[in-house]
């Protein structure tokens, strides 16, 4: 038990982040640096999002965790905006479709969060849809793979049931929407973020939040 709770503070102690930005530079794109007007090591696009560092948020260059592989760099404040201050849509919003199942252990797999929990009493997300008009679109299983909640059992869940619920939110901007939610056991928690574009997850995000 002292190594799980071991781990679990190490994972925390890196990957904990204070706020969740966006691109909106006009230009399309946003560079990313190695440092406060540094070198140019990295490009993310409009509408993507990555996590601020609790300790920049209110700096004129803000340091970053961003893409699948959890990268860092420096952008310029300028150029983004957090999420919580973006319009929560109103209408012709997609509705995202989540399919939960019994979590099972197995090689080579690695979830994200609830690591104090035991797998059997976690569930899994393993499938993704999203309903749009009168059409329902499955969604790449990377958006879904490897994302492990205690609350959420096996079952079918809408995004707009979770957002009654209080366990999703829902932001947009442009033609962009994003779904946020929170995974953990109530003590610790990490965060998932679906982008959707034109009726398709185009990134998903996800890491601790302090």
């Amino acid at each position: 038990m002292r190594n799980i709770f071991l781990i679990l503070s190490l994972i925390i102690s890196i990957n904990s982040w204070g706020q969740i930005g966006v691109v909106t530079d006009s230009d399309g794109y946003l560079n990313v640096r190695v440092s406060p007007s540094g070198k140019v090591i990295d490009t993310l696009q409009e509408g993507e999002v990555f996590f601020i560092s609790v300790d920049s948020e209110d700096s004129i260059w803000v340091a970053i965790e961003y893409g699948e592989d959890y990268k860092t760099g420096f952008v310029h404040y300028s150029r983004i905006i957090e999420i919580t201050k973006l319009e929560t849509p109103t209408e012709n919003t997609p509705e995202l479709i989540f399919n939960t199942k019994p979590a099972k252990e197995s090689e080579n797999r690695n979830f994200y969060g609830g690591m104090n929990l035991p797998l059997t009493e976690s569930f899994e997300l393993y499938k993704i849809e999203i309903v749009q008009n009168v059409d329902t679109i499955q969604q790449d299983c990377k958006y879904s793979k490897d994302v492990l909640t205690p609350f959420l059992p096996s079952g079918i869940y809408s995004s707009s049931d979770l957002v009654s619920n209080g366990k999703l939110k829902i932001y947009s901007y442009k033609e962009f929407v994003y779904y946020r939610m929170r995974l953990g056991d109530g003590s610790e928690y990490y965060e998932s973020i679906w982008v959707v574009k034109n009726g398709k997850i185009i990134q998903r995000l996800i890491g601790w939040i302090v």
